[in-house]
């Protein structure tokens, strides 16, 4: 996913850019329940990726990475990892 758009379907979501950190990440926050996240500075985010942060802020993730989201919480659950 271009790291535009995600930003752009974060804040969308309830989410704010709260900066643009020295080494090129930006840090987003849920308003919603205050988690927040990192977005890296690379101008393409891998589907795992954008699932993470999603996670991470408690939001749902874009139509377009629902699948990593799958092979995520299928290998949490083959190794028996709790979730992040």
């Amino acid at each position: 996913m271009n790291r535009i758009d995600l930003i752009r379907y974060l804040t969308d979501n309830g989410c704010i850019l709260v900066r643009h950190d020295k080494q090129g990440y930006s840090v987003i926050r849920n308003v919603m329940n205050g988690k927040i996240s990192g977005v890296p500075k690379e101008e393409y985010i891998l589907s795992a990726t954008v699932c993470r942060i999603c996670k991470t802020l408690d939001i749902e993730s874009p139509e377009g990475v629902k699948s990593a989201q799958a092979i995520i919480d299928l290998a949490h659950k083959n190794h028996g990892q709790k979730d992040i």
